[in-house]
């Protein structure tokens, strides 16, 4: 923006130095001759920006805090007790007991033996062999001549001029004033009335009803059928399978690394490469086979046998017996006793306070640096190379292989076994049962029950708050402002010779 006003003067004195006379005419030539152009010095009035400070009224809004204490009238609910005498039904609970008989239906066993035929699959081992052909991919090398183009870096230094503009810093200090609010304690005492309920306690006789358990022994007697095993040896034919080795021989295809020279088509250089090659092997193995023999063993066998048993049972029952019983309660009642109490609380003030602070303020003024850059290029150039390169193609070779695979047929065979079988039959007993039922009994009592009830009573009360008032302020506050300065500067100006 500096350089702003003095180039539109040095522009506009230009225009006024260029010759009126041209010509005018189409397809005229002008044969005169140019004038010569000479530069002559002038002063001429620039305008450049200056930032000064000024200060100017501003209104500004403070809060200014006030206590104010206002009178209001409550209506209170205080408590009133007296006695009242109310006849009351409690239920006592008496004990009784049932006895009941049940008729139900026992599922008895009852075992007996039955034989029965079942189809045994057992496993026969057959040895099935099996031809196969399958194509492999052989491998066939020769050697190819290529000429490939390879591509070299060459470097070259580049240097380069930059020109930037730097925002330089200056530092002056410029004195400020703030306005700094102290908070300002002030005690104050506060006189309140309150009803205090007070409790007071008195020795009441009362006949309660109490119930005792008493404990009562019986014994019952009852039947059940226990199931008690027996054992006996049982002789069994069963197969069972040996494990028979033999030794075969297999086919085991598995692949081995060739070493195989490459060369690179980009860069021509030769490298070693390992490839996988199939190679077939015989392997000896251990197979083995499963071979059937019948073995005579001796079985423990399991039976249970129905045993009728009667065994004696005792239950202890408690029996609830009411008894009365005097005692002493301890009653105690709320009386309403008005106290007086007073209190202190503490309130913070707002007192405003002028304080002037030394501020450094940051300007940046802009300066124009040249600095020079180096930077390496590389550039590539192409060559030919003539190369040898082992190029290999795979040739389809049909072979063929024999497998050899053990299966197992299973082949059916009959067995008579005798098997225990267990039939439930229901036989319908009786049995008596006895329970005890507790019955509530209503009875009335007279009691004597404190009633509270409440009275509306008018109190006065004394209310204090803090209202908080703005108020409107004058202050003085410094600002910056920018200012248009003419000064005078000689420039060159080109003029033409008459």
């Amino acid at each position: 923006m500096k350089w702003s006003v003095p180039a539109l003067t040095l522009l506009s004195l230009l225009g006024a130095a260029v010759p009126t006379q041209a010509c005018h005419h189409v397809g005229a030539i002008c044969c005169l001759a140019a004038p010569p152009v000479e530069m002559v010095e002038k002063v001429v009035t620039c305008y450049r920006p200056v930032y000064r400070e000024r200060e100017v009224p501003t209104t500004v809004f403070r809060v200014v805090p006030r206590e104010v204490v206002t009178k209001e009238k409550r209506t209170v609910m205080v408590p009133e007790y007296r006695n009242e005498k109310r006849t009351c039904t409690v239920y006592e609970t008496v004990p009784r007991e049932i006895r009941e008989t049940h008729k139900a239906v026992e599922m008895v066993p009852e075992y007996k033996n039955v034989k029965q035929t079942y189809t045994v699959y057992d496993s026969v081992p057959r040895e099935i062999r099996e031809t196969h052909k399958a194509v492999e991919m052989v491998p066939e090398y020769k050697n190819v001549k290529q000429t490939c183009t390879v591509y070299e870096s060459v470097p070259r230094e580049i240097r380069e001029t930059h020109k930037a503009v730097e925002m330089v810093p200056e530092y002056k200090n410029v004195k400020q004033t703030y306005t700094v609010y102290d908070s300002v304690p002030r005690e104050i005492r506060e006189t309140h009335k309150a009803v205090e309920m007070v409790p007071e306690y008195k020795n009441v006789k009362q006949t309660c009803t109490v119930y005792e358990s008493v404990p009562r022994v019986i014994r019952e007697t009852h039947k059940a059928v226990e199931m008690v095993p027996e054992y006996k040896n049982v002789k069994q034919m069963r197969t069972v399978y040996n494990r028979v080795p033999r030794e075969i021989e297999r086919e085991v295809t598995h692949c081995q690394r060739v070493q195989v020279t490459m060369v690179d088509p980009c860069t021509g250089c030769c490298y070693t490469v390992c490839r996988l090659q199939p190679v077939v092997e015989k392997v000896k193995c251990v197979v083995y086979d499963c071979v059937p023999s019948q073995v005579e063993q001796t079985v423990r066998v399991c039976n249970y046998k129905p045993v009728e048993r009667t065994y004696e049972t005792k239950r202890i029952v408690c029996e609830r017996v009411p008894k009365k019983v005097e005692q002493t309660v301890r009653v105690c009642n709320y009386k309403p006793v008005e106290r007086t109490y007073e209190t202190r609380r503490t309130v913070c003030e707002r007192v405003p306070r002028q304080v002037e602070q030394t501020v450094r303020v940051c300007n940046y003024k802009p300066v124009e640096r040249t600095y020079e850059t180096k930077r390496v290029v590389c550039e590539r150039v192409p060559k030919q190379v003539e190369q040898t390169v082992r190029v290999c193609n795979y040739k389809p070779v049909e072979r063929t292989y024999e497998t050899r695979r053990t299966v197992c047929d299973r082949v059916p065979r009959q067995v008579e076994q005798t098997v225990r079988v267990c039939n439930y039959k229901p036989v319908e007993r009786t049995y008596e049962t006895r329970r005890t039922v507790c019955e509530r009994v209503p009875h009335q009592v007279e009691q004597t029950v404190r009633v509270c009830s409440y009275k509306p009573q008018e109190q006065n009360y004394e209310v204090r708050k803090v209202v908080c008032e703005v108020k409107p302020e004058t202050v003085m506050r410094k600002e910056s402002y920018c200012e248009m300065v003419p000064y005078q500067t000689t420039v060159r100006v080109p003029v033409c010779g008459r």
